[in-house]
């Protein structure tokens, strides 16, 4: 949740001559002007419709106005000693109970369901991948290369807290709903994802006006860090830099701590949100890894000016069926549905195996929501299954640009029948346009013969997201030697990229024989997301932790 300077939300009369507040077009700021008592500005924010997929912010996730409280009662509320009209069907409360939200995660999928539940966003529909990408904006594309720890620490002055909002429903609004169909289907599914497009699949039901300090650490993978020893370390990081102003000596001294520093000291941001505009400067330029006194000093001064210059520092999110009345089933059940579009989850599963003959055909099994299974069988026993999807049609069968097995006959040298298979995917792959989704995934493979640097497969697969895993598959330890079996050192490649996006942006795998195995058997799973209803797919790697 980041706001610029413009966008930090203050209290009325202390705000500067640039700062510019849009609560959307709500038009409770209108009413009750015979009154000289001014209406709280923020409770336009309470009630509108909210795009989950894009970052933690209400500038720019706020849809539109579900709600109206232009003809509203109110009721007067009493926040930092002034007075404030609040309409009846917002409670608004005084508080300065502070609280905090964190969490360490193997993947983006992990912190993006942490920050959705904390909103009230439930289940793994990909929300907040807008999120994901401004707090971790230099890792993003690289994502899969990363663990994520944050943590929120919010000091909040005021609540408000939608109640009653049948009275206040916007005509409009109502209107839609009452147009919807009663059931769901697949014919009249887009029905309703205009409607969410137009309102939101979530709306505001509260709002907490406060302050907060916020600190983003992306902490590169490595066998000597596992999550248990990153939690420790963060811990340990944040207590120093909010709570005591320095580091234990034996926890700086510790093989652990160094591991952590020195896989996470280009990876770290402190952010601050409400407060005195110079005081969130001042928290935000302070060194992450270097806790002190004065340091804290300045962390105690901005939360000493959070009461006198409030921000919108958190809110929650319920369910836009929720204000659908006889509809809400469906609505609910519309939205179910929909999510596997807007966060797909790819499978993939191959194997190779010791053989001395050329064994029957294996080939992977791809799952998008269906089995992407090419119109032709495979007529080699070793090979890879290649499917090239048109991004921003991901799922759709008219989105499938190329689905086919590329393999080796037989009856040829082993050399340049991979050599020559290779040379087929490259001058195939050259067709397709960046952005295009690249799945590529082999069977019956033999790891001798490997994808070398001279390849020209080499740089395409690079420039579509390949990075350590291929380069460890260009060793070829007996190159030209099969020796008497058809496949004598089993493996799996699989790799999972945009074209174009560059090295290491995505999701692969080289799994090579173990000691005393005949079978090496391969998973991987990606999860696609997106920042709202038309933007193209990023993804991440299927991990849920």
């Amino acid at each position: 949740m980041s706001f610029s300077e413009k966008e930090t939300l203050q209290d009325s009369d202390q705000v500067d001559d640039n700062y510019s507040e849009d609560p959307g077009d709500a038009s409770y700021l209108d009413a009750n002007t015979d009154s000289d008592t001014p209406a709280l500005s923020q409770v336009g924010f309470v009630g509108q419709g909210f795009n989950v997929f894009g970052p933690r912010d209400l500038i720019d996730g706020l849809i539109t106005p579900l709600l109206d409280f232009t003809d509203a009662d109110t009721s007067t509320f009493t926040l930092l000693g002034k007075e404030y009209l609040v309409p009846t069907g917002i409670k608004a409360i005084q508080n300065t109970q502070g609280y905090a939200e964190s969490g360490v995660f193997l993947s983006r999928e992990g912190f993006q369901n942490n920050i959705a539940a904390h909103l009230g966003v439930g289940g793994s529909y990909g929300a907040f991948s807008g999120e994901m990408q401004a707090d971790y904006s230099g890792e993003f594309s690289t994502n899969s290369q990363y663990m994520y720890a944050y943590t929120i620490i919010h000091y909040p002055v005021a609540v408000l807290q939608l109640l009653d909002y049948l009275p206040y429903v916007k005509s409009e609004f109502a209107e839609r709903v009452t147009q919807l169909p009663d059931q769901v289907t697949d014919t009249n599914l887009s029905v309703f994802s205009r409607f969410f497009e137009d309102f939101g699949v979530y709306y505001t039901d509260k709002i907490v006006l406060g302050g907060s300090v916020e600190l983003y650490v992306a902490v590169s993978q490595s066998e000597t860090l596992s999550k248990q020893k990153v939690e420790a370390m963060f811990q340990a990081q944040y207590e120093s830099l909010f709570e005591t102003g320095s580091l234990n000596a034996n926890t700086k001294g510790s093989v652990e701590w160094q591991n952590y520093s020195n896989n996470a000291r280009n990876h770290t941001v402190i952010k601050a949100n409400g407060g005195a505009l110079t005081a969130i400067q001042q928290v935000q330029d302070i060194d992450p890894w270097n806790p002190s006194a004065s340091a804290l000093s300045l962390l105690q001064n901005w939360s000493s000016s959070v009461e006198a210059h409030p921000s919108v520092t958190d809110f929650s999110l319920k369910g836009i069926w929720q204000l659908c009345g006889s509809k809400s089933t469906a609505v609910h059940e519309a939205w179910q549905r929909y999510a596997s579009i807007l966060r797909p989850r790819l499978t993939i599963q191959t194997s190779s195996q010791v053989s001395y003959n050329a064994p029957k055909p294996a080939p992977p099994v791809i799952t998008l929501g269906r089995h992407i299974l090419p119109v032709d069988a495979p007529t080699s026993p070793m090979g890879y299954q290649v499917v090239v999807l048109e991004n921003k049609n991901l799922i759709s069968p008219q989105g499938v640009l190329l689905n086919r097995y590329y393999g080796i006959p037989t009856n040829v040298d082993p050399v340049s029948g991979y050599q020559n298979m290779y040379d087929e995917i490259a001058q195939d792959l050259r067709a397709f346009s960046a952005g295009s989704v690249l799945i590529l995934a082999s069977f019956g493979l033999d790891a001798d013969f490997g994808i070398s640097p001279h390849m020209s497969i080499h740089g395409l697969l690079l420039s579509t997201g390949a990075g350590s895993q291929l380069q460890q598959f260009e060793h070829n330890p007996n190159m030209g030697s099969r020796g008497p079996y058809w496949v004598t050192n089993p493996a799996n490649y699989i790799l999972v990229g945009i074209i174009d996006n560059g090295p290491n942006t995505g999701i692969e795998l080289f799994s090579p024989q173990a000691q005393n195995e005949k079978t090496v058997n391969s998973d991987v799973t990606v999860n696609f997301y997106r920042t709202s209803f038309d933007t193209t797919y990023t993804l991440g790697p299927g991990i849920d932790g």
